[in-house]
C-alpha cells in the first residue's frame, strides 16, 4: 500500500490484482482504488486444506515451488497480455515471487520484480526455528534447494530485482 501512495503521486497506476474476493481483500482494494486509475482484478484459486495439504506433498517431489502453481490464473494471464502495451504504460512491477510464472505475459516494457527479501534467506531462517514438526524440517530442507534454483534461474526475466539489504542481493 505504501508503494502504491508513493508511486500514484506522480505516475498514474494501473493495478492488476490475483484476490480470494474475500472481504478483507476487497477492503484493501477499494483503498487502493482511490490510488490507482485502474483496478482490474483476477480470482485466485482457493483450496481446503485438506486439498492444500495434498498440493505440498505433490510439490514436494517436484522443481517447482507451490506458489507459483496455486497463484496461476488463466484469467489473470489474459487480462495482463491484454495490458502489454508501451504506448499505454512504462513500467509494469511485479510484487511477489510467486507472480514470476506471468512474466511472459508482459513482452514489450520492462519488469521490475519486487521481493522485498530472499526466500533463500527466509526458508533458511524459518529452518532454525526450534518449534518445526520434523515433517516441516524435512519440507523446508527441500525447499531449499528449490527455491535457490528458483532464484537462479527466474529472476534474469525482469530488468531490475529490488530487495532490501545487500545480503538478499548476493
Amino acid at each position: 500500500f505504501k508503494a502504491i501512495k508513493a508511486l500514484a503521486h506522480h505516475n498514474k497506476i494501473t493495478l492488476v490484482s490475483l484476490t480470494e474476493f474475500n472481504e478483507e481483500e476487497l477492503k484493501g482494494i477499494e483503498q487502493l482504488k482511490e490510488l490507482c486509475a485502474e483496478v482490474i482484478l483476477a480470482r485466485r484459486k482457493t483450496y481446503s486444506r485438506l486439498a492444500h495439504r495434498m498440493l505440498r506433498m505433490k510439490h514436494f517431489f517436484e522443481d517447482a515451488l507451490i506458489e507459483t502453481y496455486k497463484d496461476y490464473s488463466p484469467e489473470m494471464m489474459a487480462k495482463l497480455e491484454r495490458l502489454d502495451k508501451p504506448d499505454k504504460f512504462d513500467i509494469a512491477i511485479y510484487d511477489n515471487h510467486s507472480l514470476i510464472s506471468y512474466a511472459s505475459c508482459i513482452q514489450r516494457i520492462p519488469k521490475v520484480l519486487y521481493l522485498g527479501d530472499s526466500i533463500t534467506l527466509r526458508t533458511i531462517e524459518a529452518l532454525k526455528c526450534s518449534i518445526l514438526r520434523m515433517v516441516d524440517r524435512i519440507e523446508l530442507m527441500r525447499l531449499i534447494s528449490k527455491v535457490k534454483n528458483f532464484e537462479r534461474d527466474s529472476y534474469t526475466v525482469f530488468s531490475k530485482c529490488i530487495v532490501a539489504t545487500e545480503k538478499d542481493k548476493d
